[in-house]
């Protein structure tokens, strides 16, 4: 942390604190120059590049105690630069300089009086403005604050003690009053100094940008001049009217005295007149220029009409062969389907046909199993009567009746006969089952006993 020490006029100005700075990085000094800072980095890079310390490892030599490269290469990249330096060095007295009041405020209200711990809120916020102007303002304080301090040699006065404190308070208050007006008027002393330098650094920049404009338009007339002399002296140089007219008013400038008026009027008339029909000359020049510029644009332009003029044609060709054939695919689709249709009708017609004669066959078919049916029941019941005849035995009681309700009993008869059938057939099967069972076990039981 760093302090306050009284100079000779007994104000409290900074002393070095013990922080580590850029310029500690680099082992050097804030008042040492570019070149002088520029040596030390460029030494301190040679021992701590990562080259060189891959070196030192293979020569056995100890790394431990080498300073860190990229530490190194912040601190000159920061103060290797004129303005980076200038705002770092700014931030770094104004660090120390916030620090050193915090400490001397604290120490000075201690030593003064409550009533100091007041004005330590109020300087603190007063003296982290600016570095120049904070500095200036505790000086003032300080002054102000000795100036009012009682004498510390004189004896104690035993019956005045409360009125002394009191006027101590209003002493240190009057100071404290004082301090801050003098610290405000202290700063902005400052910052109009500030103000003065930045304006005569800005001033002497603009004196240099105008010697060097002035030096520029020199060398710009030199070479004006030297290229005229050229362009004179070269046949077929291009020499335009604007550059014929500079040279004739340096050629009069310079003329004989010897020729009279009349010679020299005739001179530059003769001169000006073949210079106004260049003038003009390329003054049609370049309207054949422009001209021709419109009718390359306009050349250029039917070019690109034509192209997409083509490339519309070409689009639409494509689509009309792309439609062409999706109307050829359409009408082999709709061919087909009509041929799919007459198959499909004439197959329909021919199944219709069949479906008749298959009816009509079936119907012929029912009629004649009807008739056989009756002609062997006929058969059947005359056999019956022969053979009830035979043993003696009466006629059956059972005639011959018609109708849906006799042909409904038949069918009922028949359902029951099946159904009958069907369950005899399901128990002969559990009975076959049953019996095998029957006899797994009859064989086991066999083996069993053996």
């Amino acid at each position: 942390m760093a302090s306050f020490i009284d100079n000779e006029e007994g104000v409290p100005v900074l002393k070095p604190t013990g922080k580590k700075t850029l310029y500690d990085v680099l082992g050097a000094k804030p008042i040492e120059t570019r070149e002088e800072l520029k040596k030390r980095y460029t030494t301190l890079a040679k021992i701590c590049h990562p080259d060189a310390l891959i070196t030192r490892k293979k020569n056995g030599e100890d790394n431990t105690e080498v300073p860190d490269f990229n530490e190194i290469a912040s601190a000159w990249r920061v103060l290797s630069d004129k303005k980076q330096r200038k705002r770092y060095d700014r931030s770094l007295r104004a660090e120390e300089f916030s620090e050193n009041v915090l400490s001397w405020v604290g120490d000075f209200a201690k030593q003064a009086a409550p009533a100091v711990e007041s004005f330590g809120t109020a300087a603190n916020s007063i003296f982290r403005k600016t570095t120049a102007s904070t500095l200036a303002g505790v000086q003032a304080a300080a002054t102000e604050v000795r100036r009012e301090k009682p004498k510390e040699n004189a004896a104690p006065d035993p019956t005045k003690n409360s009125l002394a404190k009191v006027e101590d308070r209003n002493a240190i208050s009057e100071a404290f009053k004082s301090a801050a007006t003098a610290a405000r008027m202290a700063r902005k002393g400052v910052e109009g100094l500030e103000l003065l330098e930045k304006s005569q650094e800005l001033e002497n920049r603009a004196i240099q940008e105008y010697a060097q404009s002035v030096k520029a338009r020199e060398e710009l007339q030199s070479l004006v001049e030297r290229r005229l002399t050229m362009s004179l002296h070269t046949p077929g140089s291009g020499l335009t009217s604007a550059e014929a007219y500079l040279v004739l008013e340096d050629f009069n400038k310079t003329i004989n005295d010897d020729l009279t008026p009349w010679d020299r009027a005739m001179m530059r008339h003769t001169v000006e007149f073949e210079i106004q029909e260049l003038q003009a000359e390329e003054t049609e020049f370049l309207k054949s220029q422009v001209a021709d510029t419109q009718a390359q644009e306009a050349y250029q332009t039917c070019i690109q009409n034509r192209l997409k003029a083509k490339q519309n044609v070409n689009n639409a060709e494509k689509q009309e062969e792309e439609a062409r054939l999706i109307y050829e695919a359409a009408q082999a689709v709709v061919m087909e389907s009509k041929r799919n249709l007459t198959s499909a009708v004439r197959e329909l017609a021919q199944a219709e046909a069949q479906v008749k004669r298959s009816d009509w066959e079936i119907e012929i078919r029912s009629v004649s199993l009807e008739r056989q049916s009756e002609k062997i029941r006929q058969a059947l019941k005359e056999k019956e009567k022969i053979v009830r005849k035979e043993r003696g035995l009466e006629d059956s009681t059972v005639g011959d009746r018609g109708g849906s309700k006799r042909l409904q009993e038949l069918n009922d008869l028949r359902n029951e006969e099946r159904l009958l059938a069907e369950a005899s057939s399901r128990l002969e099967r559990m009975a076959d089952r049953l019996k095998v069972r029957a006899e797994e076990l009859r064989i086991r039981s066999e083996e069993v006993e053996r």
